[in-house]
């Protein structure tokens, strides 16, 4: 099975553009590509950017689960404002798997070790999440936030989950 992920399909669901409720650019589609059928089957279809927010990024588990990472600039939710990690669910909607909250200062820059020259302070609940993938072992996911080069890993249990 291949993956494909159209981040802007869909409708245009800000109500500040001049294109809004027109096709395109959306919130983004997953589809997946069968290569024995050539079959192409839509995934998940975001119709809001609570639902999902331009996708970019994709990973498929050890166990067939999906994950994404957003690339839309950050949405306001329960959890508050930032990036998001998400998957589809059987039912075809999505659920939360992480969301970043990333806001640094310069004290907790100095905490770390790390140098300010390096790392800047700031918020980074909008950056990004890219690179999401699992060490061969099936039991690390490893994903990085990009515009500040952090490398998160982290560990099941994944068979109590859709991952």
């Amino acid at each position: 099975m291949l993956y494909i992920v159209d981040t802007s399909s869909g409708r245009d669901t800000d109500p500040e553009s001049d294109d809004f409720g027109k096709e395109g650019p959306g919130d983004g589609s997953v589809w997946t590509l069968d290569p024995a059928t050539d079959r192409l089957t839509c995934l998940f279809q975001s119709e809001n950017p609570q639902a999902g927010n331009k996708f970019d990024n994709i990973i498929v588990s050890p166990r067939g689960g999906v994950l994404l990472c957003e690339d839309g600039g950050g949405v306001e939710d329960t959890f508050g404002t930032g990036e998001r990690l998400m998957g589809p669910t059987p039912a075809g909607e999505t659920y939360l798997f992480a969301k970043s909250n990333v806001q640094l200062s310069a004290t907790d820059i100095r905490q770390a070790g790390k140098s300010a020259e390096f790392v800047k302070d700031g918020d980074y609940r909008d950056t990004e999440w890219v690179g999401a993938t699992f060490d061969p072992s099936g039991r690390w996911l490893f994903v990085n936030l990009q515009t500040l080069g952090i490398t998160f890993a982290i560990t099941g249990p994944w068979e109590r989950g859709l991952l």
